[in-house]
């Protein structure tokens, strides 16, 4: 029988994640594979417990600890600390995504090569509202293929309800929210809130990238 004092002994709400080790010169180097986040790209020896996680830098081998589900500290870190590592990353990962192929071109190919489509559906037909309503949830929404027709539509009609919102609504509280996602983009957003009809509604009235400092002069400047 084996013996699984020395397992035991561990909390068992802790997760160690164990990443193989980068070396400077590995961080640096043009032929690397390259990560999607910060953290993956950088930091090893990942440690998940039931409220927070910590890893260490792969390049000053310094312990950053963080909420779970939260990169904020992660970021930061690579961001001040080794800014040149994290510009030469950021680079290679724009260049990635603008390298990737569009789905549109491959639509497009498998277009030339099919034989001509039939028109199942006419105008207006439930299913064809409902292959509609699908193309804009998968193809434009998902895969980020504006479509020069469908995209100028639904932005009417949700001005449209944004207005008679705001219009009806006897008060109404704004909410302001600000925050980063997984590749540090900074966004800043300003939602409205109301009850019209005994009923409680929430409408995202502004969604814009933030750029810069967060500091109240900038804030203000979108808020205007």
């Amino acid at each position: 029988m084996m013996d699984n004092s020395d397992s035991s002994s561990s909390s068992s709400s802790t997760t160690s994640l164990s990443a193989t080790p980068k070396s400077k010169n590995e961080l640096s180097s043009k032929n690397e594979y390259f990560a999607k986040t910060v953290r993956d790209q950088f930091f090893r020896d990942i440690i998940k417990n039931e409220k927070n996680w910590s890893a260490k830098c792969a390049i000053c081998e310094e312990t950053v600890l963080d909420n779970i589900g939260v990169t904020s500290n992660v970021n930061r870190h690579v961001k001040r600390n080794h800014q040149t590592a994290y510009n030469e990353w950021f680079q290679k990962l724009k260049q990635s995504e603008q390298q990737q192929p569009k789905l549109l071109d491959f639509i497009s190919k498998k277009g030339r090569v099919s034989s001509p489509s039939k028109q199942l559906y006419p105008p207006g037909h439930q299913r064809q509202q409902q292959l509609h309503d699908a193309i804009v949830q998968n193809l434009i929404i998902e895969a980020g293929l504006p479509l020069s027709t469908t995209i100028p539509c639904l932005y009417r009609k949700m001005n449209d309800m944004l207005k008679q919102f705001c219009a009806t609504a006897e008060y109404i509280s704004l909410t302001l929210d600000i925050w980063t996602d997984r590749r540090t983009r900074s966004f800043f957003s300003i939602t409205g809130h109301a009850i019209i009809n005994m009923e409680f509604k929430s409408y995202v009235l502004c969604f814009l990238p933030l750029y810069g400092s967060h500091n109240s002069e900038k804030l203000l400047e979108y808020y205007d």
